[in-house]
């Protein structure tokens, strides 16, 4: 590794009350709170009933605590409950609830339905109580959901929402825009007890044909679907997962639910292969087994469809520390330095943008021997530490471990020398409310030296990353990472003092690349 040194004032290192791993816990009041909502359709008043939607309450909610959230007041409503406006109010009411730092599981099983806007075609969710004969008046709208979602995005950590109907993949802005559409939900699709998660809609032809149904073909719609969108940016804390593309037919069965909810649900219990190597797994691998679950069944029990398509939107690497890992990746095809790469990406992916801290070095290119700087804002007091990969790419370094920060438009730290061999070095910058033992986590005697790249080594740092993220009992404990918060390694001296910092609000982290030339 080059010599990099970011010179610094020590500081001792301090364990937070609520972190990863094994300090003492706070009462459940003083961390960050989970909130689950979880919406299902079954017994529609005028179209099509969805019977195997009746399961979905509960597989819906044994995802949830497979996905490491609290599901003690979990919040249930169904049917008549979600009649007329019932679906808008009950997003809306969590304006109310959430506060800064908490996280979020929504969920909707039920009908969806497309309409035709200028350009193409819009999707929606349908009521209990829509009529047979939509009008587009009956529907709860793209616009509408992100105007209820708008009130607590800026707050929330972390958010995964996953809707399990016909077209949800068309509600990507979560939910906006673009799509087209099936006319299913007023029959059965062709075998008993497979009914599709759709409904037709009155004056639009283009939108009633969906990919997925072997006797259409796949409808284009025209001019850039991403310009439809209702303006919601979403970002790091926010995973949108759709059952289905804008232009299929989500699949509901009878005796178990909707199949793309039986799917995650399965591979969340089963494990999921760690395709990256991290040493956690992410919501795309958790797709891809699910699609793999899919495609397997569905030419079993239907010949009218072919299988529809698990999307993701947004954070595709956010992390599921709480997912077993079923199969890891032989060492010959992710080399040390490419999956610790991975977990600075996956950190990075997986930080708080709502927390108002920012760094980032004066420039991205030097000549060796030279010197850059590393920059920083902060909204509220922390703890800022460097991790540091150098252009050899065979070892890591805590160039800063827990150096406290106050508020402050922009302080500089450093400077940060550049050396040889020439190529990009690799710097992940976090921000945490807590302190993190860096000497544990890098399994490091003494602090600072430089250690090489591992496995163990990449997957401690992102079980770090996930002590920072919201972790509550409920979380980490079946996962990788709950095995090593059991480690000799972290168990924490005698002389623990939790701080005062209010406890899983997230974490900043920034990956940045300083190239020596």
């Amino acid at each position: 590794m080059n010599g990099v040194r970011l010179r610094h004032r020590a500081y001792s290192i301090l364990f937070s009350a609520c972190s990863l791993f094994g300090l003492i816990l706070l009462p459940s009041w003083a961390c960050a709170a989970d909130h689950v909502l979880v919406l299902t359709i079954s017994d529609y008043s005028h179209v099509k009933p969805l019977p195997g939607v009746r399961h979905d309450r509960e597989n819906a909610l044994e995802l949830a605590r497979l996905l490491g959230y609290d599901t003690r007041q979990a919040r249930s409503l169904s049917n008549a409950e979600l009649a007329g406006d019932g679906i808008l109010r009950a997003v809306t009411a969590l304006t109310g609830q959430v506060r800064e730092g908490d996280r979020l599981f929504l969920y909707y099983s039920g009908h969806g339905a497309s309409f035709p806007v200028v350009g193409g075609c819009a999707e929606a969710l349908v009521p209990q109580d829509a009529g047979s004969a939509l009008g587009v008046p009956g529907l709860v709208r793209t616009s509408d959901l992100i105007k209820a979602l708008d009130g607590v995005r800026d707050k929330l950590s972390d958010a995964f929402v996953f809707f399990d109907a016909c077209h949800a993949g068309g509600l990507r802005d979560l939910v906006a825009s673009s799509g087209t559409s099936a006319r299913s939900g007023l029959q059965q699709v062709g075998t008993p007890g497979l009914t599709g998660k759709s409904v037709p809609i009155r004056g639009g032809e283009h939108c009633l044909n969906v990919a997925n149904r072997s006797s259409f073909k796949a409808f284009a719609p025209a001019g850039d679907s991403s310009a439809r969108g209702m303006g919601l940016s979403l970002s790091r804390n926010f995973t949108f997962v759709a059952a289905a593309r804008e232009d299929e037919e989500a699949l509901d069965l009878e005796n178990q639910g909707g199949l793309a909810t039986t799917a995650l649900l399965q591979c969340a219990r089963d494990g999921v292969s760690n395709i990256s190597g991290t040493g956690i797994v992410n919501v795309d691998e958790l797709r891809r087994c699910a699609q793999q679950r899919i495609n397997s069944l569905v030419p079993t029990i239907t010949s009218a469809h072919r299988p529809h398509n698990v999307e993701v939107y947004s954070n595709v690497h956010k992390a599921l520390a709480n997912v077993r890992i079923s199969a890891a990746p032989g060492s010959s095809s992710v080399s040390e330095a490419e999956r610790v790469e991975r977990v600075f990406e996956q950190v990075a992916s997986n930080s708080n943008p709502n927390l108002g801290a920012s760094a980032w070095f004066s420039r991205q290119r030097v000549a060796l021997g030279q010197p850059v700087e590393l920059h920083y804002s902060v909204r509220n007091p922390g703890f800022l530490s460097v991790l540091y990969v150098g252009s050899d790419r065979k070892d890591i370094q805590a160039l800063l471990s827990n150096h406290p920060v106050r508020p402050s438009s922009t302080t500089l730290l450093g400077p940060t020398t550049i050396t040889e061999p020439a190529g990009d070095n690799r710097f992940l910058v976090l921000y945490t409310r807590e302190p993190v033992n860096w000497t544990a986590v890098l399994n490091d005697a003494k602090a600072g030296h430089k250690v090489a790249l591992s496995a163990a080594i990449s997957q401690s740092i992102a079980c770090a990353a996930e002590g920072q993220r919201n972790a509550t009992p409920f979380t980490l404990g079946s996962g990788p990472c709950g095995a090593l918060r059991n480690a000799t390694a972290f168990v924490p001296s005698k002389d623990v003092t939790p701080t005062n910092h209010s406890p899983f609000v997230g974490y900043g982290a920034w990956l940045l690349t300083v190239r020596g030339e």
